[in-house]
């Protein structure tokens, strides 16, 4: 592709167009003039010259609205106001008859925006722009503002003054009021579907324990390693939750397994700090599976990766990681 004012007075056969129009201008376009149309060409940087598109790529997330449906049925040009170019799933590069097929989880997209929208791109929830070409202007005024209300906040937390809740809830009211941090920011950066998911699930954790479901949870897993000690029940207890923080978000598996961590510790009658802690750091620990945690996610599709290869890499880590929190955690809150 020539470009326009490179000296060139004629074009010749074999030279492409890069054409904005309307498809059936393009069609008669092609009747008329003979002009093979090629609406699946593959765009690189040198159509971004101009300035005016900004070409990215993103990564269809966990809770997507695209997840299960095709690009043609999002209505993806409108309701985004971007173009995809092509998909990769599974390190395969899809560029044909792309708005038929049903996007997955962990499916990259090559999308063309205008550069204006950019930054609305990146803050939508349907997908994870993994490429930033933006550079965003500083206000000096602001980031300085920002950074004495963060110096304040861990230093009021820091001396004893205030716990860290008190001061972090009181910052975020002033990066709000000294215009560092727009309202309407603040509400778009929410992740609803946490909100909604510990709704549900703190409820439940309750029920568990009012019910005694926790209890009698407590006592089967005592069958198995209530005899051994407290530090045999509480790698007992890291490992069951490594397991299901691999299917579920550590928000969940927390919120879930925090009464019976609770239970397990007053059955063996032991301080519960050591079982509380120990499920903060296994609720992290999702290592063996691509769902388990965004960043995971995040190069399951760029980098072409299996559900496997998180398994083979992710499964030994986990037991280092659960032997490792299991030997740690009774040496700094003993039992």
């Amino acid at each position: 592709m020539r470009g326009v004012g490179d000296g060139y007075g004629q074009m010749e056969a074999g030279d492409i167009l890069l054409v904005q129009a309307a498809a059936q201008t393009l069609m008669q376009l092609r009747d008329r003039a003979g002009i093979s149309v090629r609406p699946q060409k593959k765009h690189d940087d040198s159509d971004l010259k101009s300035g005016d598109q900004v070409l990215f790529e993103a990564v269809i997330t966990s809770h997507s609205e695209l997840e299960g449906r095709t690009l043609k049925e999002v209505d993806f040009r409108n309701s985004f106001g971007a173009t995809a170019l092509a998909i990769r799933r599974g390190g395969q590069d899809i560029i044909e008859k792309i708005g038929h097929i049903r996007l997955r989880l962990g499916d990259e997209l090559l999308v063309l925006a205008p550069r204006r929208s950019f930054g609305k791109m990146r803050q939508q929830r349907a997908f994870i722009v993994l490429q930033e070409l933006d550079v965003r202007t500083l206000r000096p005024l602001h980031a300085a503002m920002a950074s004495l209300i963060i110096v304040a906040v861990v230093g009021i937390a820091a001396f004893g003054i205030y716990p860290i809740v008190t001061t972090a809830i009181a910052g975020s009211v002033a990066m709000v009021l000294t215009r560092c941090l727009p309202i309407r920011r603040v509400y778009r950066e929410i992740d609803w579907v946490v909100i909604v998911l510990l709704a549900g699930l703190i409820p439940l954790g309750v029920a568990l324990e009012k019910t005694g479901v926790a209890a009698t949870s407590a006592e089967f897993l005592l069958k198995f390693s209530g005899d051994y000690g407290a530090h045999v029940s509480l790698g007992v207890f890291i490992m069951l939750t490594a397991v299901l923080t691999g299917a579920m978000s550590n928000t969940a598996t927390a919120a879930l397994l925090a009464p019976l961590a609770i239970q397990l510790a007053a059955a063996l009658n032991v301080d519960a700090r050591p079982f509380l802690v120990g499920l903060t750091f296994a609720a992290s620990a999702a290592f063996y599976t691509p769902i388990g945690y965004q960043t995971n996610l995040l190069v399951y599709g760029p980098g072409g990766y299996r559900f496997m290869d998180y398994f083979r890499v992710g499964g030994p880590l986990t037991l280092l990681y659960w032997a490792v929190v299991t030997w740690l955690v009774p040496i700094f809150f003993p039992f």
